[in-house]
């Protein structure tokens, strides 16, 4: 089975390959369902990184693609094992991660 990081990465460089495409919409729009799956199977659907990807993803455009790429990035290096207290999420700069729903809250809340 493929490593969480390792999947990333590969979303991370069809990503680069849909921005190197001249922006194939139709490349775009697979590489976005297939990115939202991912973040919601390994995060789940109301981690922060998978909220912000819905949230930027509502556009289909270069700039939006690079956001998502970024996203993306983020989760990568943020399962990355860090050293910090099991019961505290914490990035890789041992800062505390935001809370789920903290930055984007779900429409109808």
């Amino acid at each position: 089975m493929i490593s969480p990081e390792r999947q990333i990465d590969a979303l991370i460089e069809a990503g680069w390959h849909v921005l190197e495409s001249d922006f194939d919409e139709t490349a775009f729009r697979y590489w976005r369902m297939t990115a939202c799956e991912c973040l919601e199977t390994l995060l789940g659907p109301d981690h922060t990184y998978t909220e912000y990807f819905r949230y930027k993803m509502r556009q289909s455009d270069a700039t939006t693609l690079l956001s998502g790429v970024g996203v993306l990035t983020a989760a990568s290096l943020s399962a990355m094992p860090s050293n910090g207290s099991a019961d505290a999420p914490e990035n890789r700069n041992g800062k505390a991660s935001p809370e789920p729903g903290a930055i984007f809250p779900q429409e109808g809340r």
